[in-house]
């Protein structure tokens, strides 16, 4: 039993640290979308208030079918939304100038329909269409590239 002491206190001790002594993370990459998805079939665009895009959405859907949820992430850094599959959605995050949003979803799952500045806020839509939860994640970079600010979206579909 003595020659097992020893490993016993090592170990209690290494239980006893808390955990960011072990693992320290900058806070800026904590939600980066890099950090918590893989991959596999993303897709990473930076939006400038110089490259605006409006896309036509091009559904068979009329007006009123269509229902419109529009998540403002302008003083928060996650929101949880849940939504019908095939159903449209937007994001609102405060616009500044010498700054760009990285956003990084599914193609697979998601589409992007359209990207504006509204009132010194962008406004990013969406339309759901795939049948599985997912997550949508911006990063806020600055001119030297680094990553400045993070927000997520967590979509539950229903």
């Amino acid at each position: 039993m003595l020659k097992y002491l020893p490993i016993i206190v090592i170990i209690s001790a290494f239980m006893s640290l808390p955990a960011e002594a072990l693992v320290k993370q900058d806070v800026s990459k904590a939600l980066s979308y890099r950090n918590v998805v893989s991959g596999a079939s993303s897709s990473t665009s930076s939006l400038k208030s110089s490259e605006m895009f409006n896309q036509a959405d091009n559904s068979d859907k009329t007006s009123d079918q269509k229902t419109e949820q529009i998540v403002d992430l302008r003083k928060s850094a996650s929101k949880s939304i849940a939504v019908k599959q095939d159903e449209e959605f937007g994001v609102k995050v405060e616009e500044k100038d010498g700054y760009v949003w990285r956003v990084s979803y599914d193609t697979e799952a998601i589409i992007m329909v359209g990207n504006s500045i509204k009132e010194d806020a962008r406004e990013i839509k969406f339309i759901q269409s795939g049948d599985e939860n997912n997550e949508i994640y911006l990063d806020r970079i600055d001119s030297s590239g680094k990553v400045v600010q993070n927000k997520a979206i967590y979509i539950k579909v229903y």
